[in-house]
């Protein structure tokens, strides 16, 4: 199989949700593209080839220069006007730019010119790469659950020309197979007693038994696979949220108005869980920090509508003096540079497995979705149930 066509099987079976059926066959096919690049990329000037490539290395860990798309620009230095004409090469650039490092000019300078490029293309293009144009610009690859992907994908991809129906079969039976697993999760969490726990206010009877039993089955499986008694760093771990939370409390009971970088400090968990993990807190930090400045963009007015603290949007108004559009915009490039600074945290090699490392940024794609269209979890409107809807409750018909 040539190179490029690797590529998009790969690509193709990670966004019907098939990832975790072949992780070894997708790592030893990287492996050989990988290894065969020393020998040269026969698509040095194709956009989208180049573009794919690029991105399901960073995807999964392995060098990737930000240098390949220097040769689609020209000698001013600016990328190509010639390209705009490349919806699909526009796409794969668009979406590769989201794996950017801190610092990459290159890869910012994409990310800007896709995104233009494609707002162009928005209201001109129908059909199949209508919809990829529009659903890439609500919110890209890298940043969406890769359930709700699965979902979307699978509906758009048995639409594609050249689609592979056994592909798209095994995609329908294991995205209902795994749909029954959660309602099953789902009936399990309906039936959580609070009996024991009668002298807290109603409000918290919930949170505290699912935080004690999710902690406790946690470390049962641990200790259970690995030997290892995890439940006193997940019981320090949710301690410091808990001081969070009790900061915040006492700012709105007291009418203090933090400072910008003291609302950030104080949003921060710092993750310590294991001591001999270097960039783990990295990772753990950007989580967190998108966790609360994501969730600070959708529920803001909400809460200051019901009299809660301040949120980082309102604590940047006030002390630099702008505009709410400046400072939410402020806090979006936050969390675009948070991203960044998660990518590169991502690439390495640890001794843990791959769901282990995902779990942050799994998280931080949760809050994403969760607060995309207002307060998706507070107060969850159309947007959010359309989308929950379809993964947990509708499943995919398949026909034999």
């Amino acid at each position: 199989m040539e190179p490029l066509a690797k590529l998009e099987l790969i690509d193709e079976v990670q966004r019907l949700g098939l990832k975790y059926q072949f992780e070894l066959e997708i790592k030893d096919a990287l492996n050989a593209v990988y290894s065969n690049t020393n020998n040269g990329w026969p698509y040095d000037d194709d956009l989208y080839a180049t573009a794919l490539r690029f991105r399901l290395f960073r995807q999964h860990g392995y060098h990737a220069p930000e240098d390949v798309f220097e040769r689609f620009k020209d000698e001013k230095g600016e990328f190509k006007a010639s390209l705009c004409e490349d919806v699909k090469g526009m796409l794969s650039m668009y979406e590769a730019s989201f794996f950017g490092f801190e610092g990459e000019s290159n890869i910012d300078e994409a990310k800007i010119f896709s995104t233009k490029s494609l707002m162009a293309l928005k209201t001109s293009t129908s059909g199949s790469f209508g919809r990829k144009i529009e659903h890439a610009l609500d919110m890209p690859i890298h940043w969406r659950l890769n359930r709700l992907e699965a979902r979307w994908f699978i509906d758009a991809y048995e639409q594609e020309q050249h689609m592979n129906p056994t592909l798209l079969q095994l995609a329908k039976l294991d995205f209902n197979m795994l749909q029954s697993i959660y309602q099953k999760e789902v009936r399990k969490l309906a039936r959580w007693d609070i009996t024991g726990i009668d002298k807290l206010p109603d409000m918290i009877k919930t949170i505290l038994l699912a935080m004690y039993n999710t902690t406790n089955e946690i470390g049962y499986w641990t200790m259970k696979e690995k030997g290892f008694n995890i439940i006193p760093y997940l019981r320090k771990e949710w301690a410091k949220l808990c001081k969070v939370y009790l900061t915040e409390a006492k700012w709105y009971h007291k009418g203090y108005k933090p400072r910008f970088e003291e609302y950030l400090d104080n949003a921060k968990i710092t993750m310590e869980a294991l001591d001999y993990i270097d960039k783990l807190p990295t990772i753990m930090h950007c989580c967190s920090l998108i966790v609360r400045l994501t969730n600070d963009l959708g529920t803001s007015l909400y809460e200051l509508a019901r009299g809660d603290n301040l949120k980082a949007v309102q604590c940047y108004m006030n002390e630099r003096g702008v505009s709410e559009e400046v400072g939410r915009q402020h806090i979006n490039d936050i969390v675009h540079k948070t991203w960044k600074t998660m990518n590169e945290a991502m690439v390495g090699d640890y001794p843990f497995s791959e769901p282990f490392l995902s779990a942050s940024p799994n998280l931080a794609r949760a809050s994403q979705f969760f607060y995309h269209h207002g307060d998706g979890h507070g107060a969850p409107g159309s947007e959010t149930k359309g989308h929950l809807m379809p993964l947990l409750l509708q499943p995919i018909t398949v026909i034999s």
